[in-house]
């Protein structure tokens, strides 16, 4: 907390916040006139528990994660239906660029196949939640990582 500038966390409240948000608030007039859709966010394990270090970054996933419930609740009956999706470490350059090695392979070692989520390994699970064959689901977080301790 203490090392964390105004700058640093400004940067990632509009980056994951404020961008989740004014799409939302644009693309939903278009789903209330089509008779209702999908929104999916995705947020991070991080926006669920965070650790050390983690306030800017696992402060504005949480946001997105009350975004998604808020806009299930108040769209519910207009045939929205919201999903966020919480992956735990996943190979991007982002992740690379702010943790280390070692902290890789721990996390890694617990993930199938021992290997840390692909961004194409969300793809399948978006198709999923998109179809009718979810339309009961909204408004709830899903984690998409092997549970603590493995």
């Amino acid at each position: 907390m203490l090392d964390t500038g105004l700058a640093t966390l400004e940067r990632v409240w509009r980056s994951n916040v404020v961008s989740c948000f004014l799409t939302t608030k644009y693309y939903l007039p278009r789903l209330l006139r089509d008779g209702g859709g999908r929104i999916v966010y995705l947020t991070s394990a991080i926006g669920t528990q965070a650790g050390p270090g983690m306030a800017p970054y696992g402060g504005t996933k949480a946001a997105v994660n009350i975004l998604n419930n808020v806009v299930h609740q108040e769209h519910r009956d207009d045939g929205i239906r919201t999903v966020a999706i919480a992956p735990g470490l996943t190979l991007t350059p982002g992740m690379r660029s702010s943790v280390g090695e070692e902290h890789v392979q721990r996390v890694s070692a617990g993930y199938p196949g021992g290997r840390l989520g692909q961004p194409d390994d969300l793809i399948g699970l978006v198709a999923f939640l998109c179809s009718e064959t979810v339309n009961h689901l909204s408004g709830t977080v899903i984690s998409v990582r092997p549970p603590a301790g493995l």
